[in-house]
């Protein structure tokens, strides 16, 4: 279950607001906005809108690793 993004979390690493905030839309654009498109679509939209951002770059990354959280 996934809930947010953990905002305190990135203010503590020294993130900028401007960095938060875009990870938040991200974050929209990929959690809440058109969830009748298969995830897979809406991680390569977003990776395609932000192609040259490092921090969709780790996030997207983070998403595609299998692991058992």
């Amino acid at each position: 279950y996934l809930n947010g993004l953990n905002l305190i979390g990135l203010k503590r690493r020294g993130f900028s607001n401007e960095a938060i905030q875009q990870l938040m839309d991200i974050y929209q654009k990929l959690f809440e906005e058109d969830r009748n498109t298969p995830l897979v679509e809406r991680i390569h939209k977003v990776e395609v809108s932000f192609k040259n951002n490092p921090n969709v770059a780790a996030l997207l990354e983070f998403i595609r690793f299998d692991s058992k959280r």
